[in-house]
């Protein structure tokens, strides 16, 4: 019986977050209240309080989830290689292409999302770890490649995995954007990608 109760509530959690990213790209962030989110799905205002105390609270939770989902496969997974390291941003890229939620949310964010400098201060700050997994985890790819001699040991490797992320962001915001596009997002990151590790080789 307890463990319905914990899926009971977890559905309705997930119910909320699902509502809040339709109603928040609808009125947009600032404007959107939990009276609007709860509306929305047929609940009380105090059934989304009981979940989250506020709207930063739960904008952060739907960042945090959805990056986690992004990266869990990788936690424990090391790159040791180029064909790896283009792997993981070709799985990324596959997952914007087929994941509509995943890339409801990209163009909230990018887009739609009213960034104030406290609100962007406030959401980096309870996400450091989520938000510069990819980075951190690409330079240690990196770091492995050049001790392995994969690649020159006078390789700036922070430079280089700024290098990468920096040509993900840029195809990830076209492709988000829709902004003259040239081809699919994993047929330019696989081009892109193909190019830069060339030049490394």
């Amino acid at each position: 019986m307890v463990r319905r109760t914990k899926e009971d509530a977890q559905k309705t959690k997930d119910s909320i977050l699902e509502a809040a990213l339709i109603v928040f790209s609808i009125k947009g962030y600032s404007k959107t209240t939990f009276d609007d989110i709860a509306k929305h799905i047929g609940l009380t205002k105090g059934a989304v309080y009981w979940h989250f105390k506020n709207k930063l609270e739960l904008l952060i939770e739907m960042i945090s989830l959805n990056a986690h989902k992004n990266f869990k496969e990788y936690y424990s997974k090391r790159i040791t290689n180029f064909v790896e390291l283009k792997d993981f941003f070709m799985v990324l890229s596959k997952r914007v292409e087929t994941d509509a939620h995943h890339r409801k949310l990209l163009y909230f964010v990018l887009f739609q999302m009213e960034w104030s400098e406290s609100l962007m201060i406030s959401v980096q700050k309870s996400l450091d770890g989520v938000l510069n997994f990819p980075l951190i985890y690409v330079k240690e790819a990196l770091t492995d490649m050049q001790k392995n001699g994969v690649i020159t040991e006078c390789l700036d490797l922070d430079k280089t995995a700024m290098l990468l992320m920096s040509t993900w962001k840029g195809l990830l915001y076209q492709d988000i954007s829709q902004i003259r596009k040239v081809g699919s997002l994993s047929e330019l990151v696989d081009y892109s990608f193909e190019v830069i590790i060339k030049g490394l080789k």
